[in-house]
């Protein structure tokens, strides 16, 4: 048996309902499929931003997770004395290191 007309409730599913549909859905897709390359995550700070933000973005590895980036923003540029993807990995290191005696020593 063929039904001609499809109701969700009482709302017609019309062409152009399924293109509002349709729009909203591939939107929402594309949001969450490169939601870590418009919105990255500070290494310095650890907050979330926008993009716009950031003063240093350097790609580690092909891919569109945070884990394949390397993103500081400006105010940490500016806090830190950042200039440099090797001033921030020379900073990293040292936090790591004084993390490190403050937990063992």
């Amino acid at each position: 048996m063929f039904i001609k007309n499809h109701f969700i409730g009482d709302v017609k599913m019309t062409f152009e309902y399924k293109i509002v549909l349709f729009a909203a859905a591939s939107i929402i897709s594309f949001f969450l499929t490169f939601k870590p390359v418009i919105l990255p995550k500070c290494a310095c700070c650890g907050k979330i931003k926008l993009r716009t933000l950031f003063k240093l973005i350097f790609h580690t590895k092909r891919r569109l997770t945070r884990q394949g980036q390397i993103c500081v923003c400006k105010s940490c540029c500016d806090k830190y004395n950042i200039h440099s993807i090797e001033d921030f990995k020379r900073k990293n290191e040292i936090r790591k290191r004084m993390e490190y005696k403050n937990k063992y020593i």
